[in-house]
């Protein structure tokens, strides 16, 4: 099978010719929107998350065998099937019973509950690493449990979790990409409904990624920073 290849400025030129600016300048405030629509459902997405990871963390240590249990499997089922059945169920399925939310509110929901799993997983090892001597001298100066978890658990858990944390919320901004798949106008959605209108899907795709990079990157390097300043 024989290959094709073109010149170098014959390359540039026909990539002159596909590429429309005027097309891209003309999607760029829709897709702006969009952006803080994105920003919006990982802020509240990522809150929930982290809040969240807490009740899981605490169902996980709870004395009662059955609460434990249960919360063992609803968190192995939250973790090992795909956000996006996640979406469908509560998109379709929950309405028919009663539960109705905007499109918005179940991207929130539903991303926020997904990396809860995540999360909680993220506490149960940070948990771990604190010394048995911690809660040994939190009893010594007679604190309750309560007091020792407010006041010297979670503390050290947050501290120990923050990189971590940070991984979590790039990879959930990411999957709100997902939301295309009901009508959620993120960045996704936008993008292909201006390919879908015009056929063309190089710009407003294109200037999608790179409005996600002008999110990712710089909170990537954040991360980054969080983790090498916790290493030392």
């Amino acid at each position: 099978m024989s290959t094709i290849t073109l010149p170098t400025d014959q390359g540039a030129h026909l990539l002159a010719i596909s590429w429309q600016w005027e097309f891209a300048h003309r999607v760029l405030p829709d897709l702006l929107e969009a952006l803080w629509v994105t920003v919006r459902v990982t802020i509240f997405a990522s809150v929930l998350a982290v809040t969240a990871g807490w009740v899981w963390l605490a169902l996980r240590k709870t004395p009662f065998l059955p609460v434990r249990a249960a919360s063992w499997l609803m968190l192995e089922f939250i973790r090992d099937t795909p956000p996006l059945v996640h979406l469908f169920m509560a998109f379709y399925v929950f309405p028919i019973y009663g539960v109705t939310w905007s499109p918005f509110m179940v991207g929130v929901v539903v991303l926020g509950v997904h990396y809860s799993s995540f999360v909680s997983e993220v506490y149960r090892g940070s948990l771990a690493a604190i010394p048995s001597g911690h809660f040994e001298a939190a009893r010594v100066l007679g604190l309750s449990k309560l007091r020792t978890w407010w006041s010297v658990v979670i503390p050290q858990v947050l501290r120990e979790s923050l990189p971590a944390l940070g991984n979590v919320v790039l990879a959930l901004m990411k999957e709100t990409a997902l939301l295309v798949a009901i009508s959620v106008p993120v960045l996704m959605t936008v993008a292909q409904r201006a390919g879908s209108r015009s056929f063309r899907y190089l710009e407003p795709l294109t200037v999608a990624a790179l409005l996600y990079l002008l999110f990712t990157i710089p909170f990537g390097l954040f991360v980054r920073r969080m983790e090498k300043r916790h290493a030392h």
